[in-house]
């Protein structure tokens, strides 16, 4: 139980409270199971969880949510039979203190299988017991089956009969029964459904963790369960999975057996809802931090292998510690003394921790906690996803041995940065210390006596690294499993495998799932059995199944969220963020520490990759195509061949379900995409377990495109409440008079025309009609008008655009995906992820002609126009435009997306994820798509080749490319508006540059503002195209010297002032000088380099100074330092100003690159500094004050003519270890001390006030 903020307000050891015995679930630590209410657990909500099961896992699992409950159900004796009446009245007043009621009906009666013919010869199975037309009861029913079906119907009778008191009583409640059950037929239940007052939520229990397909019906009347959306099952199943078994003694096997109870993961996702429902209706404080996953894709087949148990009661403690619920009720009261609890830090905590508080977190400048030996070493975005990284993590505890003083955490207090609502570094940990003592009760209960007992472990079957990756993925069990495989198989299997991973009925069951129930009734599909299971199908399966995933899970395309991306950037060479910047990773060094124990861990930390060398998270199937490039060179080039002529040969023999899926189009939707094959891309989707399962429904009724877009799955989520919906025409009366006023002839008519007639043409659009003639076309329905427009490229080229801001249909529309790309630097990515495995396996970079590497580059032709739009959204994005030739306003109707609706970025984008996929994972490409573009890089002998194989799939699938926008394989190509250079690939270096075109287009505005001036337009699109201009140069240079652009952007002035024209002049400076951002692929061959620097500024003197060690922790290290003298004449340069501190802090920077010019050239380096204003000019490499953004020019002018790249990091004034040298110089002990050979320097003042060109000569001649 927690408050609202979230605190825990301690553990409840006495959680089942009736005046019977309600059920033998042992409670550690008290004599009986069923205790007493004290007069604090009494403030506890009460669940009565009704026909529980003998493991009463729902029980359980409120318990764990800080509920009491009482289980009951007629296998804890005769006082449970709830058709006996004298049960019935006790029940009738225990009932009334309840708060919230669950019945999990017994539906063995009821059942739709017992209908099933037996398919075992000589065996017969249960007769029917009612029927359609007597669901209570076939008449004529004799002996045991009369007594049995009035029993079930007696007591059913009773819950539903309790169900309808407690709803009068505002109380929650469920009840749940197969959805073919003919429970849903009884009178009483279709007088409850009749009565408005209950709500039906249908889900399949395979999504949630469930080994079968078995769709389930809950009626309730809690609105948290209303609101479960997407557990239909798309999941590949075996096509017996249902079929009894008999076993080798002559007994029968019957899968709905170990079906019946429930998962642990429908468990938690009914107490999260009736938790939430408690709290929203004031009868509880409680608060669930997370929920449990459902996942809807993916192999199921090979769930067949896994003991039931898995999911179900050995996953119940697992699956509590990953949502961050309380165990303690469910082990020993040792162990429940001891296990850790989690909290979470506030900014503001800045205080020194107790002795019962331990920070586990990976430190913020917001309240400087000291990190330990606890803090997890990997970076999201960098070493992978949040979830894979807490994976690593656990791993990382016993490679470590860290594991092994899990104790030292006994009862205390983990305190981290993560909101509850994620697993972290703690509930890790807690699962750590839960194991530790689970073993150690294990081995008392071994080793004690007959007198002693102690609770059974009921999730034993877990080893460590399984139980730490359960609790990082929120119970995933498919991925724990494969960690856990020899103790949670099944023995022996239920069916053999006949050779094959996906038999025939298997894929079309989960074809079919993707469309509507009956959508291909009468129809036959084609046998494929024995193209899906040979080469190019499956051997992405294979592979991840070489790699440990041995269950079956779906295989979405790897992404992290928006914040996590944006610090994985700077793995890419060029350091973004820094301190309290949106973009900074963890800090690299403690807070809290002494100089010593800063410059001993820094030396450490500065011999190793930094942050802004280490290679971002590489997706799964870019490494599966690595490993494929590396191990199968000499073939790979047939394989890719072979794949594509295996496609081809799946679309000739899937085109009759091609054909009938083009039937069930409209016409509209249909000639947008008759070029596509809409039957095989989602054959393909299907067999690679892709978990956007709506993609192949949107291809027959359109894609989202005004309104709400639900999340796909192949993005980060972003909750849309429903609150936040709209209707898509509120408001569109107005809005369309509003733009009618609007309209009136323009320059780009003529562009719009030809544009618009085009789309005629192609079958994307109605042609135009007057404005009135298609108003009197609509009267009788609603809709809204976009306005359409045209804008200007950087290149020159005329894009038309529909503005949906000014039309309205931005307003109206959510999107619950948080769309995130890859950069312009991906092809580096991509022959990283190459690196990368060589690197793993101990190989290294052929050298000579095997290593060159080409690129390639190919776009798609009208790219959102041959995306269907959903034809009622149609009506809400009506294209208005003058017509130049008829002088008035046209409209037309679009059937393809347009470009300018919000919704369209992402529903195209679905498309051209799904597309690269597919070139990853069937024909080992490295290939990535960013909207339309993509780009691809090969060996160079086999480039050719490859970028023909991807274009003929891309034909086969019916996306052909665009030959006239094609890039053939060369060892340069641009991508996004960089050109990247792979002739120094060998070397491990990859180099970019702004494209031409974008050089010349800067050159030429630059040319016309000194003929005619600088107007406030251009300098916004100029100080726009140097931003982009700057993402391909070396490190942070490009990004001083502008501000005098920016600041035009905001004035109406044009004339040039002396600051604007030295921003000309160095970007002429940089065009010259071409200072190309490099990307390395092996960070470990250069020199390491370690500075502190730092500055006073008191009684209007300044000093400063700096430490600096080379090639730290080797024998061949050298410490050096300088005390700077510096001269009274450069505060003239910076401007009269209260204080100069930061100038001052970055002129020690400035000095330490010129005096160590020598050192510093060709290194990589951590530099300390502990002035935020100067560390966040460096890492920006440019300020809104221009004394400090003219020396960040100079700095990294230098530090680029010195081929050297610095890691930026914030030290704090009392770690700072170069403190004591910028106050007192050479009077300093420490310096001294710890062996660096220190003296005085001068200041190179003029190097500040020369051109970029001539900073950048004289740098390289120091």
């Amino acid at each position: 139980m927690t408050t609202p903020s979230g605190e825990s307000t301690g553990h409840h050891r006495s959680t089942i409270s009736h005046k019977r015995k309600a059920g033998e679930i042992s409670q550690p630590g008290s004599g009986s199971a069923c205790e007493e209410s004290t007069s604090e657990n009494a403030r506890l909500p009460l669940m009565v969880d009704i026909m529980s099961g003998p493991h009463s896992p729902l029980t359980k699992g409120f318990i764990m949510a800080q509920w009491r409950a009482l289980p009951i159900d007629r296998l804890f004796g005769e006082h449970h039979d709830l058709s006996d009446t004298t049960v019935q009245a006790e029940l009738h007043d225990t009932f009334k203190e309840a708060d919230f009621m669950w019945a999990a009906l017994d539906c063995s009666t009821k059942s739709g299988a017992r209908n099933i013919p037996s398919k075992i010869p000589g065996r017969k199975l249960p007769p029917p017991l009612r029927s359609k037309e007597h669901p209570m009861g076939l008449p004529g029913l004799q002996g045991s089956d009369k007594e049995r079906v009035t029993t079930d119907n007696d007591a059913c009778e009773f819950v539903l009969s309790e169900l309808k008191l407690h709803q009068a009583r505002s109380g929650g409640s469920g009840r749940e029964n197969p959805l073919n059950s003919l429970h849903w037929s009884t009178p009483t239940e279709v007088d409850m459904e009749n009565s408005g007052t209950w709500d039906d939520t249908i889900y399949d229990a395979c999504c949630l963790q469930g080994t079968r397909r078995k769709r389930q019906k809950l009626r309730h009347d809690i609105e948290e369960i209303l609101c479960w959306s997407g557990m239909k099952c798309r999941h590949m199943h075996h096509p017996e999975e249902w079929a009894p078994i008999e076993n080798d003694d002559g007994t029968m096997f019957y899968p709905s057996h170990e079906e019946a109870e429930y998962t642990a993961n429908l468990v938690f996702h009914i107490v999260v809802a009736a938790s939430v429902w408690a709290c929203r209706v004031g009868r509880a404080v409680i608060k669930i931090p997370r929920a449990p996953t459902v996942t809807t894709v993916g192999d199921k087949i090979s769930w067949l292998q896994l003991d039931s148990r898995a999911s179900r009661e050995w996953a119940m403690i697992p699956m509590a510690l990953s949502l961050g619920l309380d165990i303690g009720s469910f082990v020993s009261q040792k162990a429940f003394e001891s296990l850790p609890t989690r909290k979470v830090m506030l900014p503001t905590m800045k205080d020194p921790m107790g002795t019962a508080d331990l920070y586990v977190g990976q430190g913020t400048h917001q309240h400087r906690q000291p990190t330990g030996k606890w803090a997890s070493p990997f970076l999201e975005g960098q070493d992978g996803t949040k979830e894979e990284c807490l994976i690593q993590y656990g791993n990382h505890l016993r490679y470590s041995g860290l594991v092994d003083k899990v104790w030292e955490l006994e009862g205390k207090r983990l305190w981290c940065d993560c909101p509850y609502t994620e697993p972290c570094v703690a509930d890790i940990l807690i699962a750590a210390v839960y194991e530790e003592f689970s073993e150690r009760d294990s081995k008392q209960q071994h080793s004690a006596g007959p007198k002693k007992k102690l609770p059974k472990r009921s999730d034993g079957k877990w080893t460590g690294r399984a139980l730490a990756t359960l609790v990082a993925t929120s119970g995933n069990i498919a991925r724990a499993s494969a960690l856990a495989w020899d103790q949670v198989v099944r023995h022996p299997p239920l069916i053999t495998p006949a050779g094959l991973r996906w038999p025939q009925d298997s894929v079309t069951q989960a074809f079919q799932s993707h469309y509507p129930e009956g959508f291909f009734d009468g129809f036959t599909f084609p046998f494929i059995e024995d193209i899906v299971n040979a080469s190019p199908f499956v051997d992405y399966a294979d592979w991840k199944q070489a790699k440990g995933e041995i269950l079956g899970q779906h295989h979405p395309p790897q992404w992290v969220g928006r914040s996590t991306a944006r610090k994985a950037r700077g793995g890419q060479g060029i350091q973004i963020g820094a301190f309290a910047h949106k973009a900074a990773v963890p800090p690299v060094v403690s807070f809290g520490l002494q100089p010593d124990e800063h410059f001993r861990e820094t030396r450490s930390v500065a011999a190793k990759p930094l942050p802004n060398e280490r290679p971002c998270a590489t997706d799964p199937d870019l490494s599966y195509v690595a490993e494929m490039m590396v191990s199968k060179r000499k073939t790979i080039t047939g394989n890719r061949i072979a794949a594509v002529e295996a496609v081809k040969q799946l679309k000739h023999r899937w085109r009759s379900v091609t054909n009938f899926l083009r039937r069930k189009q409209r016409p509209t939707i249909w000639g947008v995409t008759k070029d596509r094959d809409i039957g095989l891309i989602p054959l393909l989707a299907v067999l690679m377990f892709w978990p956007d399962v709506l993609f192949a429904t949107h291809l027959i009724y359109g894609f989202p495109a005004v309104g709400h877009c639900e999340w796909s799955g192949v993005y980060p989520r972003r909750e849309v409440s429903p609150s936040e919906r709209f209707d898509i025409f509120e408001d569109a009366k107005d809005s369309n008079e509003r733009l009618k006023a609007k309209m009136r002839p323009g320059k780009d008519d003529d562009i719009i025309l030809t544009k618009s007639m085009q789309d005629v043409e192609k079958g994307f659009a109605s042609a135009p009609v007057r404005l009135t003639d298609m108003e009197a076309l609509l009267e009788a329905s609603k809709y809204r008008f976009i306005r359409r427009f045209v804008i200007t490229q950087g290149t020159g080229k005329s894009r038309v655009i529909d503005d949906a801001n000014d039309g309205g249909q931005s307003d109206v529309s959510t999107d619950e995906n948080a769309l995130c790309f890859c950069s312009a630097t991906q092809p580096a990515h991509h022959i990283e992820a190459v690196q990368g495995y060589m690197t793993q396996t101990g190989m290294i970079w052929p050298q000579g002609p095997e290593g060159r590497m080409q690129t390639a580059g190919e776009d798609w032709p009208d790219a959102y126009r041959y995306t269907p739009m959903n034809p009622t959204e149609a009506e809400a994005c009506i294209v208005i435009w003058w017509h130049p030739q008829w002088n008035c306003i046209v409209a037309q109707r679009y059937y393809g997306l347009l470009f300018g609706l919000p919704n369209a970025v992402t529903s195209f984008n679905r498309w051209s994820r799904l597309a690269e996929a597919m070139a990853r994972r069937l024909l080992m490409v490295l290939m990535s798509m960013y909207f339309d573009d993509a780009t691809m890089q090969d060996w160079a002998e086999s480039i050719h080749k490859t970028q023909e194989c991807v274009g003929e799939f891309m034909k086969l699938i019916g996306s052909p490319w665009a030959s006239a926008k094609s890039q053939p394989g060369a060892n340069q190509g641009d991508f996004l508006g960089l050109v990247h250079d792979l002739n120094d690939v060998r070397s491990g270096t990859i180099r970019f540059w702004p494209r031409e075109a974008l050089v010349d287009k800067v050159t030429g505005i630059i040319r016309m503002a000194r003929e005619s001036g600088l107007h406030s337009g251009v300098a916004a699109k100029l100080y726009g195209i140097c931003n982009f201009l700057e993402t391909g140069m070396f490190a942070r240079v490009g990004r001083a010297g502008l501000t005098a652009i920016k600041e035009r952007q905001y004035d109406h002035g044009t004339s040039l002032t002396p600051e604007i024209s030295s921003s000309f002049d160095l970007l002429c400076d940089l065009f010259k000088m071409q200072p190309r951002r490099e990307y390395w692929l092996v960070a470990s061959c250069f020199t390491r380099i370690l500075v502190a620097s730092d500055a006073a500024y008191e009684n209007g003197r300044g000093s400063a100074g700096f430490l600096a060690v080379v090639n730290p922790g080797t024998p061949n290290e050298i410490r050096v330092g300088r005390v700077s003298d510096i001269p009274q004449d450069i505060y003239l340069l910076w401007g009269d100003r209260k204080t100069y501190i930061a100038q001052l802090e970055l002129m020690a920077v400035f000095v330490a690159v010129v005096e160590l010019a020598e050192l510093v050239r060709g290194s990589h380096g951590l530099w300390c500094i502990d002035n935020v204003a100067a560390l966040m000019a460096l890492v920006k490499g440019c300020s809104g004050v221009s004394s400090m953004d003219q020396m960040a020019k100079a700095i990294h002018l230098g530090t680029f003519a010195l081929e050297s790249q610095a890691y930026y990091e914030y030290v704090e004034s009392k770690a700072n270890w170069s403190d004591e040298i910028s106050r007192e110089g050479m009077n300093g002990r420490w310096a001294v001390e710890n062996k660096f050979s220190t003296r005085h320097c001068g200041v190179a003042t003029l190097l500040l006030q020369l051109p970029s060109i001539a900073v950048v000569g004289v740098f390289s001649f120091l």
